[in-house]
């Protein structure tokens, strides 16, 4: 399904590497942001453009996704939605939400994936009338959130629930942390080709401080090791060739937590 004309969809750079999502829907002067890394950046487009809040809606509980959300609804207004699990984490939440919700908001349905691994009260959104998924710290591009909370088994499958999604999927992350991940993907899988084409791109956008994300699922399957145990190659460079998906995404993450 093609975008609807009047949808736009801002990506938003907070603090230092952050990113919040704002919809507005030209047709009906609603606007729907997730998350609220801080008050100022997502002020000034909402302040620039004239609009109001009428939804936030919150990934996860870390600081640096909800700093800006009790400022942001007292000015700008809004409903507040988010992880029923540490609701009581932010106390301007108005709906607690988890995957046994459903939500249809600016009239896109919103379907919610509890992926916890990260954070244990971490969700994820999926628009599939824009072809877009809110993924913030559970996948990056090359990347995947670091494992606070859970184990990697809980983060690998929040993961798998993830590549469920279609190929043509664009995913909007939480952080600008290409490079390094890059830098990463590449001393466990040097000769992949899409991979050291993806570097230069990344070079190239962050040298003009231009944005590397969003990025398409389609194109994280090719570069990003966290969605490849099964590559030849990272399972040669780990010893891993008969261990499982789910073993050789563990010790990936276990490297990247100490490169």
């Amino acid at each position: 399904m093609n975008r609807p004309k009047q949808m736009q969809i801002i990506q938003i750079p907070c603090r230092q590497d952050n990113y919040a999502v704002l919809i507005h829907d030209d047709k009906t002067n609603q606007t729907l942001l997730f998350d609220a890394p801080e008050h100022d950046a997502i002020a000034q487009v909402l302040e620039t453009n004239g609009w109001q809040l009428d939804h936030m809606l919150i990934t996860h509980y870390h600081f640096d996704h909800i700093a800006g959300a009790a400022s942001l609804k007292a000015q700008f207004g809004g409903q507040i939605y988010g992880p029923k699990i540490n609701a009581h984490e932010l106390k301007c939440l108005d709906n607690p939400i988890d995957e046994s919700h459903s939500l249809n908001l600016l009239g896109i349905d919103i379907k919610i994936f509890d992926t916890p691994g990260h954070k244990d009260d971490h969700i994820c959104f999926y628009l599939a009338d824009l072809k877009i998924a809110i993924v913030a710290d559970v996948i990056f591009s090359m990347g995947c959130g670091r494992i606070l909370d859970g184990d990697a088994a809980q983060m690998y499958r929040s993961i798998q629930k993830l590549l469920t999604l279609p190929a043509d999927t664009l995913f909007y992350c939480g952080h600008e942390y290409t490079t390094a991940n890059g830098e990463f993907a590449l001393s466990v899988e040097p000769n992949n080709a899409d991979l050291q084409a993806r570097m230069t791109e990344v070079k190239t956008l962050r040298a003009q401080n231009r944005p590397t994300l969003p990025t398409l699922l389609s194109d994280e399957l090719k570069v990003n090791p966290f969605l490849r145990s099964n590559s030849p190659e990272i399972r040669q460079k780990l010893n891993m060739q008969s261990a499982s998906d789910e073993a050789v995404f563990a010790k990936i993450r276990s490297l990247k937590d100490s490169f």
